[in-house]
């Protein structure tokens, strides 16, 4: 019924994996094999901060589950390999999300992309100042996180 309903409306529907021991998802594998067979609008909600929780390589995850990328999950983690650890500030954990970034690149995805920081207000403040600072670092642009980048009359 639901992949019927992607493709009549032509929406995506994503498995979004969270940590080892949290979720039937949390190997690309299994979002595949859940994927197999059904309409390319079914796929991934990759979370490499999550994969990289449960032990596995966030770059070679994503890797695996190319093609079948819906939507996209950015984060860092505290410490990789384990499922109980918080989020923290961009650059400051184990999340590798700068080589994450690059590849998603590498890939050609062009999809969704949420900063995914499910923690608190305090650090939230700390965190996007920086995030912004740094996705910006390759755009020559004066634009600050009130005033987007545009470009041709688009949001870049």
């Amino acid at each position: 019924m639901i992949e019927k309903l992607c493709v009549e409306y032509r929406i995506g529907v994503a498995f979004h994996n969270h940590a080892r021991g949290q979720s039937a998802y949390w190997q690309p594998e299994q979002v595949l094999a859940a994927c197999q067979n059904r309409t390319e609008c079914m796929g991934a909600c990759a979370d490499a901060g999550q994969w990289a929780r449960s032990g596995l390589d966030p770059v070679e995850s994503l890797r695996k589950v190319k093609g079948r990328i819906v939507s996209f999950h950015l984060k860092d983690i505290a410490k990789r390999d384990d499922p109980d650890c918080r989020n923290t500030v961009f650059g400051e954990g184990e999340g590798d999300f700068a080589i994450v970034l690059k590849e998603l690149k590498r890939l050609g995805y062009r999809g969704l992309t949420t900063i995914d920081l499910s923690t608190t207000l305090r650090l939230c403040r700390r965190t996007w100042p920086e995030t912004w600072r740094l996705s910006r670092s390759r755009r020559s642009s004066s634009s600050t996180p009130d005033e987007p980048h545009r470009k041709s009359g688009k949001l870049a």
